[in-house]
Parts: C-alpha cells; structure tokens; sequence
C-alpha cells in the first residue's frame, strides 16, 4: 500500500498574481493533490465572489497578513498536521521591483512547530510578464527552480535565515535562457 507524501511548506518569492497558477502547474502532482494556498485575506476575499473563485480554482484559504495573522498560521499548521502542503509567500506582499525582499519568520515558526521541512522555490521572468499593477500578461519567459529542502532545526530566526539564504541563492542563478533575458547586454 503507498503512503502520503510528507507534507512540505513550499515557499516562493512573489512577484504577481500568476505566482501561484505558475507553481501549481510545476509541482508534482503528488504535492499539488494536497496543497493549500495561504492567499491574502486582505485582496483575495474582501467579496463573496471573488473569495469563492479563488478558493475554488486555487485550493485556498484566507490568511491575515496582519494583527491575526498567528491565526493564519495555527490554521495552517492543522493542515500540515492534517497531511496537507501549504504555500506561503514568506515576504509578506508582492515586491513592486521584481527584487527579493526579506524573508519574514511565519514559514520559519510553522516549520519548527509542526516538524514540517520547508521547499523553498523561486520564479525568474514574472515581474516581466505581469508586474504588480498590471491587469494583463505580457509576452516572455519564465523559469521556476527548486531549491533545497530546509529542515527545521535550531531556533526560529536560525530557520528563517537558511530560507533567506536559500531564496537569495536561488534569486541569483541564471536561469538559462540566454544572457539578453537575463539582463545582460
């Protein structure tokens, strides 16, 4: 008989709104079967229907990125126990540059409380394609890498850094589509 995949905590840099439908394509099905998605309570359901779409189509749940957002948290944490993944954009908001920011601790502290490992993933091209602001695609690449697998361990802030410096590892790889895409001249 097969068992369940061990849950993860998949965490990404977030950059636009086609975060999320870019890293449900590329997950195995495995992870993706089981995977709920921290979605911004503050944008995603501020309307009945705008909350039920995006619950529907994308597996996922409101979280409060502000005074309750330990709530959000708790929630998660009894998905993972539960035997669900969940994603989590662990800065909090899209960046309006396109740039990395910091890593905040709630993925760190779900980690440590829940024994759960943290997989942390990083989309090159989407600032390009649709940057914050924009209410449509545009033509170009994008390239989504897989980074190492983070055990808890130690404390919090020891966990929230290795995230940090694994997202930041990943944010500074050529993702191989040639020199002019990736800024070069």
């Amino acid at each position: 008989m097969k068992t369940a995949p061990r849950p993860v905590i998949v965490v990404a840099n977030h950059v636009s709104h086609l975060d999320t439908p870019v890293i449900l394509r590329a997950l195995p099905a495995r992870i993706r079967r089981r995977l709920i998605v921290a979605a911004a309570k503050d944008y995603f359901y501020r309307t009945r229907i705008r909350s039920s779409l995006v619950s529907l189509s994308m597996a996922s749940i409101p979280f409060d990125r502000g005074e309750a957002s330990r709530e959000s948290l708790a929630e998660c944490g009894r998905f993972l126990l539960g035997g669900w993944s969940v994603l989590l954009f662990p800065e909090g908001t899209r960046s309006p540059t396109g740039a990395l920011g910091r890593v905040r601790r709630g993925a760190a502290a779900l980690a440590h409380e829940t024994g759960t490992p943290v997989l942390p993933l990083y989309i090159h091209g989407l600032s390009d394609v649709m940057p914050k602001g924009s209410v449509a695609p545009l033509p170009g690449g994008v390239v989504l890498l897989v980074g190492r697998i983070i055990p808890p361990g130690g404390d919090v802030e020891a966990t929230r850094d290795r995230i940090q410096e694994e997202m930041d590892r990943l944010a500074s790889e050529r993702p191989g589509w040639g020199a002019s895409a990736a800024g070069e001249a």
